[in-house]
């Protein structure tokens, strides 16, 4: 929406686990620059679903919320993560995870994600 100076990416990664994830997320933020935000989600290999949402600092809410705004990187990682039977989840603007227990609805969390991320920090 309009004020779109921001590169998303959102990828699938099975089998990783939600640190691997993390860890992928946060390096590829990195190589993308100070606007981007990334999604990635995958099957943590036990049937359960791991999402996380990494934003730049460019583009995630500082501490306290004040200051030009920003997105909140928890709004999307919990919007997705129910659409795999979870819900929850959360932490930093910058980085957010959250887990569902549906594998089979993995790509149908990715995308619902990715629809928040682009309305939280559009």
């Amino acid at each position: 929406g309009g004020g779109g100076g921001c590169t998303l990416l959102v990828g699938r990664v099975d089998d990783g686990g939600a640190d691997a994830l993390k860890a992928a997320a946060e390096s590829l933020g990195r190589a993308l620059g100070d606007r981007s935000v990334v999604v990635l989600g995958g099957a943590t290999g036990d049937g359960k679903v791991a999402l996380v949402v990494a934003a730049a600092p460019g583009v995630a809410a500082k501490k306290g919320g004040k200051g030009g705004g920003g997105g909140h990187a928890g709004k999307p990682v919990a919007g997705g993560a129910k659409m795999a039977g979870g819900g929850g989840g959360g932490g930093r603007p910058a980085l957010a995870q959250a887990g569902g227990r549906d594998v089979t609805q993995l790509d149908a969390a990715l995308e619902r994600a990715k629809q928040l991320v682009e309305e939280a920090f559009a």
